[in-house]
């Protein structure tokens, strides 16, 4: 049985930098409030529910890509000024499940050019003892900075 997570009724956290999004709302991906002191890092999570486990009963690999790629985006807005970002490649090494939950993405801004940013992101499994589960780097494009105060 499949249902739509209700974002606001779980009582998940708006970030107040990212513009909430459809797909990110039905996996119930969270978007944590960033440190204003730190603007090359970004933090999502993704909770263990039955709509986003596999077969397995984990979280589903697609599931973990769209939480790393959001939190990279992420920490590449942040740096940059800008909301027009894209990923252009992302390469990541599944080195295990995450079973428990939450999964959490941390992203670190490596190098930033004047239009593209490169971006280390790895995801733990927060109820097996943040055990590493994930690992990858992301070569974003950012277009010019957003004029609408966003930081």
């Amino acid at each position: 049985m499949s249902r739509k997570v209700d974002v606001m009724a779980a009582g998940i956290p708006d970030s107040g930098f990212v513009p909430k999004s459809p797909i990110l709302t039905f996996m119930g991906i969270r978007i944590m409030r960033p440190d204003p002191a730190d603007p090359t890092t970004a933090i999502c999570e993704v909770e263990l529910t039955d709509e986003v486990r596999n077969t397995a009963g984990v979280l589903n690999g697609g599931v973990v890509a769209t939480v790393i790629d959001t939190a990279g985006g992420s920490a590449a807005a942040r740096a940059t000024g800008s909301m027009a970002i894209a990923t252009a490649v992302m390469t990541l090494q599944y080195l295990g499940p995450v079973a428990i939950g939450p999964g959490r993405a941390t992203a670190r801004v490596l190098r930033k050019g004047q239009r593209s940013v490169v971006v280390q992101v790895d995801m733990v499994d927060v109820g097996d003892g943040n055990r590493l589960a994930v690992t990858g780097t992301m070569n974003l494009t950012a277009g010019p900075p957003s004029t609408d105060g966003m930081s």
